[in-house]
């Protein structure tokens, strides 16, 4: 219910009628598209000389009612006014959001670009020294190329050993199904004979 029918609601009350018959009556007047203010006016004093036997009071609330009905219409387009407004808002804060994202993006894609030559330029001068190294220390035994290679021979390892353990695991799996399988066919077999068992005692039970 609208703030104008609450309002309505209590002024016809005001005026001890029924409010549930003349509410519907009052708006639909007022709503009216095809007639006019003066063609309004006529109808909505008819309905109120039904309720109202001085002429005065009748004027009197019809102006009421007119100036009320008049508000709520301005105060529902002020409100859709705000809701464009904040729509508008809402769509150019969104423009330069994905604006920001752009711009962020480009310059993401240069950066890293950057790091990667940045990157490869080292890699280059560290196979640089690495190849001198070997070259100079080839007569004195392995070179040791620190805690990086240890690492990466210990993560090496340890992906072998995760490999073999998954085959061992896969192998074992297989192995428990096929067992299952054949406890699960020797089962059947002896539920099969006991029955054949079973039906052959019946017959001989009946034969005599």
């Amino acid at each position: 219910m609208s703030e104008f029918d609450i309002w309505l609601t209590k002024k016809l009350q005001e005026l001890n009628t029924d409010e549930t018959v003349f509410l519907p009556y009052i708006i639909s007047i007022l709503e009216g598209e095809d007639e006019s203010e003066e063609e309004k006016n006529e109808g909505l004093t008819g309905l109120l000389s039904d309720i109202l036997n001085d002429e005065a009071a009748i004027e009197k609330t019809l102006n009421e009612i007119l100036l009320k009905w008049k508000d709520s219409a301005n105060s529902i387009d002020k409100d859709l006014t705000n809701d464009v407004a904040k729509l508008d808002i809402t769509e150019k804060m969104h423009q330069i959001t994905q604006e920001k994202l752009a711009n962020f993006t480009i310059t993401k894609v240069e950066k890293t670009e950057e790091e990667k030559k940045l990157k490869e330029a080292i890699l280059c001068g560290y196979a640089d020294v690495a190849s001198g190294s070997s070259d100079e220390d080839e007569d004195d035994g392995p070179v040791d190329l620190g805690p990086a290679n240890s690492n990466a021979d210990s993560v090496h390892q340890e992906s072998i050993e995760n490999r073999e353990k998954q085959r061992e695991a896969s192998a074992a799996k297989k192995e428990k199904d096929k067992q299952d399988r054949t406890n699960q066919k020797n089962q059947a077999e002896d539920r099969k004979k006991k029955a054949q068992d079973k039906a052959a005692k019946g017959e001989r039970k009946s034969g005599r």
